[in-house]
């Protein structure tokens, strides 16, 4: 099914009439900019979409990426770090520290490099999507408050704004 021709609140992300000037089910008031948006954001993918669209994106922090992409990738995320951590884990009490397990190792370093810095600018893709600054990432740099902080920006409906950033694809 297309997203084309609909329309979301930029309060509360619920869908609404095309051309609504106030939200069913929050009241917000919608801007002219919003009455003539259509996609607010990109589609919903679930796991393995947006999976897809994380190593795709693994370098871009210009775009946006919604509240379930992020959510989807980092579960996919978290479920394969979960595995490669469980196969490193058995081969090395297996192998007494072998060539096989020095290749995993390595294997699995890489992938977690990889992950961190496609971490990074899934987070700004996120903060730029919540209409925030992708700098707010920095946040991360104050233990516990910063963090708790980003996860409730994560959690933020997106809101579009009229100089805000593209929608990824």
């Amino acid at each position: 099914m297309s997203e084309q021709g609909k329309q979301f609140c930029i309060k509360c992300g619920k869908e609404i009439i095309v051309g609504a000037e106030f939200c069913s089910q929050c009241g917000a008031r919608q801007s002219e900019f919003q009455a003539t948006q259509t996609n607010l954001t990109n589609k919903k993918l679930g796991l393995k979409g947006s999976l897809n669209l994380f190593f795709d994106d693994l370098l871009v922090t210009n775009t946006r990426m919604n509240r379930a992409n992020y959510w989807w990738a980092q579960l996919g995320l978290f479920l394969m770090s979960f595995i490669i951590s469980f196969v490193v884990g058995f081969f090395g009490g297996l192998t007494n520290y072998s060539n096989l397990y020095f290749f995993l190792l390595f294997f699995a370093s890489v992938y977690y490099v990889i992950i961190a810095i496609g971490g990074i600018s899934t987070s700004i893709r996120r903060l730029h999507d919540t209409g925030k600054s992708g700098w707010l990432f920095l946040l991360n740099l104050i233990p516990l408050i910063g963090y708790i902080a980003l996860i409730i920006l994560y959690c933020q409906p997106s809101i579009m704004k009229e100089e805000g950033y593209q929608i990824a694809q």
